[in-house]
């Protein structure tokens, strides 16, 4: 996004601070309309590896900030924002440290907590997030183009909001660090801020919610990556149909959903069944499903026959809970644990075995957890062609995925595609093709 700015404003750019993940430059150095002109007035900072904040994003963030400080009312700030932005704009509030505030985070997300919950609490103990980008900025004028890696798109969560006035309650945060049972495992430092109530503060010329200097707009969501992947896959030959863009809940949920519905449509396509309806009836409220999900599913399951096969494709943000000390990411971790789903209910389903079904989980920014792969492909072959090194329900329990991936079939089945310079969250799509 920088760079195409750049290009576009030309002369009237004066200055700007990128934050940028560790390693993005270099995958893109064959991609120059992606890259930073010669002569560029952006100075780009890598940091946040693994999707962690460091020493380098919160020098970044330290820039930004006395870089909008310093700017008077007849600027314009252009916010640039998109997934991933959370990990690389870093800066706690006095007392709090980055380790401080990093280990919270941790705790959180080991626990199961979601992305909104997380956000919750950076808000809270952020100098930058919850709208305090745009209070420093004040007087100058604020322009803010986001893309979005939240389900729902909420603005005041996405980067957990550096130009959004932070509409959260005060307890809210305490009580997301209670309803974890954290209380005790977390720093005095942080406890102190998320008990405070929040006031107006030196830093800041603005009223706390007077955020009429600025415009927030989102110019790309996981709602239009979804339907371009659904698209392509028509234009290839599939019959394809877009299930939700906003998949959310606990991996081993959504696998068990997945491997559910490729059931319930393996059946439907035998003749021996037809329990479509009341799976969608079963599980609309919890999945979120786009409306008219089922009738043009059996569209498309009716012209299943003329196509090459059938793809669902579907979008959001699962969540895994770390029980072990394996390398991985929820994409790998969710095509992993689906492949052993539909594994098992081969037993009790023979018809399944009448099908190739696949499932393809990644994240849009090329990275998945700490690891260099975007996400995996799931199916029942990992848990029946393996080797003796091979442990895939292991890998499971000590949430490494990664490992069973990059050691499986020489890692064909791994997506590695390295950054792509956005985030809209995740994709998931599942194919189905008769044998």
């Amino acid at each position: 996004m920088a760079s195409e700015v750049e290009r576009t404003l030309g002369e009237h750019l004066v200055k700007g601070i990128v934050s940028v993940p560790v390693g993005i430059l270099n995958t893109l150095h064959d991609k120059k309309e992606m890259l930073p002109k010669q002569g560029s007035v952006l100075q780009f900072i890598e940091g946040a590896k693994n999707n962690l904040p460091d020493k380098s994003s919160l020098g970044a963030a330290i820039k930004i900030k006395d870089l909008v400080k310093s700017l008077g009312e007849n600027a314009i700030l252009l916010v640039l924002i998109s997934g991933g932005g959370s990990a690389l704009l870093p800066l706690p509030q006095t007392p709090v440290t980055l380790d401080e505030k990093c280990r919270v985070i941790n705790l959180l997300a080991s626990s199961g907590a979601d992305i909104m919950e997380l956000n919750c609490v950076r808000k809270k103990v952020s100098v930058l997030k919850g709208g305090g980008l745009s209070r420093l900025a004040y007087p100058a004028q604020v322009v803010s183009l986001i893309l979005s890696d939240v389900v729902g798109d909420p603005l005041d969560f996405i980067a957990s909001g550096p130009t959004v006035a932070n509409t959260d309650q005060v307890v809210d945060a305490l009580n997301i660090i209670n309803k974890y049972h954290l209380l005790n495992k977390i720093p005095e430092s942080v406890i102190s801020i998320i008990k405070a109530t929040p006031t107006s503060n030196d830093d800041s010329c603005n009223e706390v919610n007077n955020f009429n200097h600025v415009q927030n707009n989102i110019i790309g969501n996981n709602s239009i990556a979804v339907k371009n992947v659904a698209k392509v896959a028509q234009q290839n030959g599939y019959s394809s149909v877009i299930l939700s863009t906003r998949v959310e809940g606990l991996v081993s949920n959504v696998a068990i959903k997945y491997a559910n519905l490729a059931n319930e449509i393996c059946l439907n396509m035998s003749g021996k069944q037809n329990r479509l309806v009341q799976y969608f009836e079963e599980t609309s409220k919890e999945y979120k499903f786009v409306d008219n999900v089922l009738t043009n599913l059996q569209t498309q399951i009716s012209k299943f026959s003329q196509s090459k096969g059938l793809c669902l494709v579907a979008g959001g943000e699962t969540t895994v809970i770390l029980k072990g000390k394996g390398k991985g990411g929820r994409n790998q971790e969710l095509a992993l644990t689906f492949a052993k789903v539909l594994h098992e209910m081969k037993d009790t389903h023979p018809h399944i075995d009448e099908f190739n079904i696949f499932l393809l989980s990644c994240g849009t920014d090329g990275i998945d957890g700490p690891t260099d792969a975007a996400g995996a492909i799931g199916h029942c072959q990992q848990f029946e062609n393996v080797g003796s090194h091979l442990k895939p329900y292991e890998c499971l329990k000590n949430n490494d995925s990664n490992s069973f991936y990059s050691n499986f079939s020489n890692g064909d089945d791994l997506v590695s595609i390295g950054h792509t310079g956005t985030n809209v969250m995740d994709v998931h799509i599942l194919v189905i093709c008769r044998k």
